[in-house]
């Protein structure tokens, strides 16, 4: 395999598991870990509600209501764009979401659980680490009950 072919390997795979570390720690409420997922000036437009920068990303991911559990499955990533310093690429997942009823208990599913939402994403290499620049989210299936 070429060089080039091998670093759009690196560079995809590193920008996948910026996706994938982002759905474990928002599962499990690390949000400031969440928040390290993206650039010193990133954006993470949340349904609307666009937040900027990693310390404003902990925080408005930390504002879920109480006892909310949530899993992100990723069904797929589909990388538009790879050069050397910036990456691009759509992911989709499946969000599942409920509430816990008591402590020790599974949580409940919300009516409005299973969702399928699309992150529109743009990764950027900040001093030598890849990290997530914009992220955009937007639902795309919708449970109807």
């Amino acid at each position: 395999m070429e060089s080039a072919g091998i670093d759009r390997l690196q560079i995809e795979r590193a920008c996948e598991r910026l996706s994938i570390a982002f759905c474990y720690h928002a599962d499990h409420g690390n949000f400031a870990k969440v928040g390290r997922l993206f650039s010193p000036k990133g954006t993470f437009d949340r349904f609307g509600q666009t937040l900027v920068g990693p310390d404003a990303i902990a925080a408005g991911m930390s504002k879920r209501p109480e006892g909310v559990v949530t899993r992100h499955a990723l069904l797929n990533i589909h990388f538009t764009v790879v050069e050397k310093g910036m990456a691009a690429a759509v992911v989709s997942a499946a969000t599942y979401f409920g509430f816990k009823t008591s402590q020790g208990d599974a949580a409940q599913f919300a009516p409005e659980s299973p969702r399928v939402a699309e992150f529109d994403d743009r990764y950027r290499l900040v001093e030598g680490k890849w990290r997530i620049e914009q992220r955009v989210t937007t639902l795309v299936l919708v449970n109807s009950s």
